[in-house]
């Protein structure tokens, strides 16, 4: 008897995978747990350890890196050697500086048993720097403070100045009163002056014209009036130019040293102002150490041993089916 072979549809195939999905469950399942237990037996990667510095005031942020590199790294590395006896070669720090700011970033990889050597290396650096730092602001504060000192001194000096200038304005009104009492009494002195001539030259003239005493007196009487004419003459410039200018002189000068002690307070305000916002190293991110896991690629490789399960658990599930019927064409 001839058979013919039946013809497969889709269909058929699915009806397969159907009936035994339990093939492709345990196959998948078998081959993401064997995936992800392959993946935590991996020898470790190693961490990364970063530590991060913001650098204090007037610190040139390059400089630092390259002395840090020059000085402070191999110090320290063979302090660490001496102490715990190993090579120092073993463990490296890298040294950046973050462009366009006052930022030092340490950084060394390293494994677990590493971790605790390097932590204390970069603490170890972190101090030795803080240290130097301290010392650079403290420098800039004295400085600061002293400026700060010396414009305290000049700015009560000036205040001092500051007060004498009404004693001096007093001084010149209480002047120019005398002056002015003078001059009315030299004028008045002067005509006294001017009548006794006049008298003296009636009485001589009634007694003898030509007496000598009478040229005599007259002379002392004109010397006498041409002098207090030029005591007059200079009280009356000094009280039409000479006082006026030296109020103006005064109030100049009272200007002067105001400008002078608002530029002083402002000085004094702006140096406090620096003083109090100094700006110190302080550390951002301390020592630490950063897992560093792959997720990716976990997932990445649990998805595919998912798949390949799958794959492998279908070819199965057709073994099986394939053997299934040969047996029943046998019976037939």
């Amino acid at each position: 008897m001839d058979y013919v072979a039946d013809e497969k549809t889709l269909a058929d195939y699915w009806n397969v995978l159907e009936r035994r999905w339990y093939i492709l469950f345990a196959t998948a399942i078998l081959a993401m747990v064997g995936t992800w237990i392959w993946v935590r037996r991996q020898p470790p990667q190693p961490f990364p350890f970063i530590t991060t510095i913001e650098l204090g005031e007037s610190i040139d942020t390059n400089g630092v890196a390259a002395k840090m590199r020059a000085e402070y790294i191999p110090s320290v590395l063979i302090e660490e050697a001496n102490r715990d006896l190993y090579k120092n070669q073993r463990y490296a720090v890298n040294v950046e500086a973050v462009e366009g700011e006052s930022i030092i970033a340490l950084r060394s990889v390293g494994g677990e048993e590493q971790a605790a050597k390097i932590l204390s290396i970069h603490q170890s650096l972190v101090d030795k720097l803080l240290k130097d730092s301290a010392q650079a602001a403290a420098s800039i504060r004295n400085d600061l403070e002293r400026k700060k000192f010396d414009a305290d001194l000049a700015l009560g000096v000036l205040r001092d100045t500051m007060t004498h200038f009404p004693q001096q304005e007093r001084d010149l009104d209480e002047e120019e009163r005398i002056a002015r009492r003078h001059l009315v009494e030299l004028k008045a002195l002067q005509e006294t002056y001017r009548n006794n001539r006049t008298q003296v030259i009636l009485l001589e003239a009634s007694r003898d014209p030509e007496s000598p005493s009478l040229a005599t007196a007259l002379l002392l009487i004109d010397a006498t009036i041409e002098a207090n004419g030029e005591k007059v003459q200079v009280l009356e410039q000094r009280l039409a130019g000479g006082f006026p200018q030296e109020r103006r002189s005064i109030a100049e000068r009272r200007s002067s040293v105001q400008r002078d002690i608002a530029g002083l307070e402002r000085d004094v305000d702006d140096i406090q102002s620096r003083i109090d916002t100094i700006k110190y190293t302080q550390v951002l991110i301390p020592p630490s150490r950063f897992l560093r896991v792959d997720r990716s690629f976990v997932f990445r490789g649990v998805a595919i041993a998912a798949f390949a399960g799958l794959f492998v658990g279908g070819v199965i599930a057709f073994f099986l089916e394939f053997i299934r019927n040969a047996r029943k064409l046998r019976t037939h």
